[in-house]
């Protein structure tokens, strides 16, 4: 029966019996033989290890990728000096969702389609799905929902780095001491305004957050009735902002100015479009055979 269904492996679908016959091999192996392929499964392991290899590749690039258009729309941002500070976060946040949204969902969507077949065939993409076949499900699928999942811890990393950065530079304000004695406080700084810089946390970056929070859900969404896994994700997605966002505005980040509501009223306006995302993309899920 395994060798029956070896063909079937073959076009990049990895399962049914060839795997089940393959993992139950490998799972009776000891210890010492695990490194061993076991016979006749050389081509299934080989094609595991593309595909975890592809998940991890693409599930991290598309997070670097995030962070990067997230800086990147900040500084630009910023060269146009807004005279108030909630048009400034309104325009950040809405540059950051939009393009990190393009990022998480689409580029992956279109990077392998092929619409040859379609009424966009003038568009040039020719990938290897020319809809959402059981290989798209184990080859890109996967790949989604892993970014989604980074996306979900990432506010973790996010506030590693920047605690990790400042107690680097604050060690090297003291001499470079890292296990002195407390005693009498040592610092570089020649003014007031340097010495309160470097030792209060860095600005509250609320438009960060709400950028996140909006392309959660769209993202989900979009892709959830076929990967449902997404709504779990985004469930954490939301509890680790808020964890994080009470965490960080009482004990690290300097007291944020009085923002108005316009930057709720934002966020609102535009989720009222995902549920339209949803209903489209649900329709075409629910077509396929």
């Amino acid at each position: 029966m395994a060798i029956i269904d070896r063909p079937y492996a073959a076009n990049q679908v990895g399962t049914g019996a060839y795997q089940c016959y393959c993992e139950l091999l490998a799972s009776q192996q000891s210890l010492i033989d695990k490194l061993k392929i076991p016979e006749g499964c050389n081509f299934y392991f080989d094609k595991k290890r593309e595909n975890v290899a592809y998940y991890y590749i693409v599930s991290t690039s598309i997070t670097l990728f995030n962070v990067i258009i997230r800086v990147v729309n900040i500084k630009l941002t910023e060269m146009i000096r807004y005279h108030r500070v909630s048009g400034d976060l309104k325009v950040k946040t809405f540059a950051i969702f939009v393009a990190t949204f393009l990022n998480t969902g689409f580029v992956l969507l279109l990077g392998q389609a092929n619409l040859g077949q379609t009424a966009l065939s003038f568009i040039p993409f020719d990938g290897a799905y020319k809809d959402l076949t059981e290989d798209w499900y184990i080859n890109i699928g996967p790949a989604l929902v892993g970014a989604m999942l980074i996306n979900a811890f990432y506010i973790y990393i996010d506030f590693g780095v920047a605690w990790g950065t400042k107690f680097l530079f604050r060690r090297i304000d003291q001499g470079g001491c890292f296990c002195c004695k407390k005693g009498k406080p040592r610092t570089k700084t020649k003014t007031i305004q340097q010495y309160v810089n470097l030792y209060s946390g860095p600005e509250h970056a609320i438009e960060f957050k709400y950028a996140t929070i909006l392309n959660t859900v769209f993202v989900t969404l979009t892709f959830g009735l076929a990967l449902p896994l997404l709504f779990p994700i985004a469930a954490v997605t939301f509890l680790n902002i808020y964890i994080m966002e009470r965490l960080s505005i009482m004990y690290f980040n300097p007291t944020p100015p009085l923002y108005d509501d316009q930057l709720i009223k934002l966020t609102l306006r535009k989720m009222k479009f995902a549920p339209v995302f949803m209903i489209f993309f649900s329709y075409w899920y629910l077509g396929q055979p």
